[in-house]
Order: structure tokens, then C-alpha cells, then sequence
């Protein structure tokens, strides 16, 4: 199989808020990060399309902290559920500031280093 991925994709819990175009906002979770983007699930009543871009509001479990941002679609999977839209998403995150991108990688270094030591005990 032909693998385009050129950074490896750390998995992470985090929850989130993205704004909609009709002025709400809704929650989502991000579950994957690399270097070059984010794999994100969210619930919605509109659909999504590849390249719209979604104000974004990050929970930082470790510094007890939000950081802002825009996520861009480059693939969609979408199930609809009733009036709502499922959707598996991944896409390019952008932060807002650099202290918020500090904030993030210091974030996923921290779970990444966990993941290798509980991997040392196995």
C-alpha cells in the first residue's frame, strides 16, 4: 500500500470547539496530530467541504489552557445521522499565535514521551 504520509501521526484525546457559519459553536475532539495536520471528528447540523476554514478552540489538558486556531479540510468522511452530520476530517491546523504553538508541542512531546515509557515497561 502506498503510504503519502511524510510525518509521523501521534495520537492524542483532545477536546475542542469550532465555530459555525451560522454563528454557534460546537464541540469536536482532535485525535491525531502531525506535523503537517490534525485528524478531527465532529458533530454537525451543516455539511463541511474540503478547504472551508473552521475557527478552532483547543483544550490543553497539561497547562489547563485554550489555544485558538483554523482548521482546513483536505478530506472529508461524512455519515448522516438523523438531521446531523458525523464527520471524520483531516486537514491542516494552523495556530493562532507561537506561544500557542509552543503550547501544543510541548503538549504532544509530554503524551509522547508517556507513550515510550509505558512502552519501556511492557
Amino acid at each position: 500500500m502506498d503510504n503519502r504520509r511524510h510525518s509521523e501521526r501521534i495520537p492524542v484525546e483532545l477536546t475542542a470547539r469550532y465555530h459555525t457559519a451560522a454563528g454557534g459553536v460546537e464541540h469536536c475532539r482532535i485525535t491525531s496530530i502531525s506535523r503537517e495536520g490534525t485528524r478531527i471528528f465532529l458533530h454537525t447540523k451543516e455539511v463541511l467541504s474540503v478547504g472551508q476554514e473552521l475557527k478552532l478552540s483547543i483544550d490543553i489538558p497539561l497547562d489547563e489552557k485554550t489555544i485558538d486556531g483554523t482548521f482546513r479540510p483536505r478530506w472529508i468522511k461524512e455519515k448522516k445521522n438523523g438531521s446531523e452530520y458525523t464527520c471524520e476530517s483531516g486537514g491542516l491546523l494552523s495556530l493562532a499565535t507561537a506561544e500557542d504553538r509552543h503550547t501544543l508541542l510541548k503538549y504532544v512531546v509530554s503524551i509522547s514521551l508517556v507513550k515510550l515509557n509505558l512502552g519501556c515497561l511492557e
